[in-house]
């Protein structure tokens, strides 16, 4: 009996000691694809290759060490200052890769299978992409934006397939609606294309869902600017992916 109880407390223990290094795996995936996407975006906006020149302080353009580039640690242990030129370090990539770290574990642990959180993992860092380049330069890239389209419509094909055989009226009438709002410059491509995928992937219900809450943040965060003013609309589309996402509407 007493034998009993101490491999069931061993097991406890070696139980709890492997979900706290599944979560930490889990987190820093989180957070080092956000870091991934932030510094993406900030090259493509900037015309610059993702892959050369290595990743460089965007005021002294000094290269950066290998542990200035840790997620989140690499801000901390520069107390928020370039190590170079002791320029303070905008917060928001590190910001960003603490809300993906907590989303990834909340979505590993409530995704019905690994299929599954890696797909919406996945459009999640597509999104924050686009989003970012669509916020600092109101474009984004096309070598993103289509081969992350196609990848994705790839990827779900099964879904993809059954919602156009589902609901190929409703979409069609859909994308029309989308190219009319393009027409009048109140839509991008971009918006049209990201819209459009989600909903081939998580349905045609979905996709309406997505696209009410998305209109209703960017009314509510613009309220107050003046009616021509051109804004970035998937950052809206973005945070409404996450918060639908949270609430399982798919």
């Amino acid at each position: 009996m007493v034998t009993c109880q101490t491999n069931f407390a061993l097991f406890c223990v070696y139980f709890n000691e492997v979900i706290n290094l599944l979560l930490i795996l889990i987190f820093t995936l989180g957070a080092t694809l956000a870091s991934c996407a932030t510094c993406c975006a900030f090259r493509f906006c900037k015309n610059i290759s993702a892959f050369v020149p290595r990743s460089f302080c965007d005021n002294c353009y000094h290269s950066l060490t290998w542990w200035q580039l840790l997620p989140i640690l690499g801000w901390a242990i520069q107390k928020g200052k370039c190590h170079f030129c002791d320029r303070p370090i905008p917060i928001l990539s590190t910001a960003l890769e603490s809300l993906y770290g907590f989303i990834f574990i909340w979505l590993f642990f409530h995704s019905a299978n690994l299929f599954s959180f890696t797909l919406i993992a996945g459009l999640l860092i597509w999104l924050l992409v686009l989003s970012l380049e669509d916020q600092r330069g109101m474009e984004v890239s096309s070598f993103c934006l289509y081969c992350g389209a196609l990848l994705f419509t790839l990827w779900a094909s099964p879904q993809v397939w059954w919602t156009i055989k589902t609901s190929w009226l409703a979409l069609l009438l859909f994308f029309g609606v989308c190219l009319l709002f393009e027409y009048h410059g109140q839509l991008g491509p971009a918006d049209t294309i990201c819209v459009l995928v989600i909903m081939l992937v998580y349905g045609f219900h979905f996709g309406c869902w997505l696209l009410l809450l998305a209109s209703t943040i960017f009314l509510a965060t613009h309220l107050h600017d003046a009616p021509q003013t051109r804004h970035a609309f998937l950052p809206s589309l973005s945070s409404s992916f996450i918060i639908l996402v949270f609430f399982q509407i798919y």
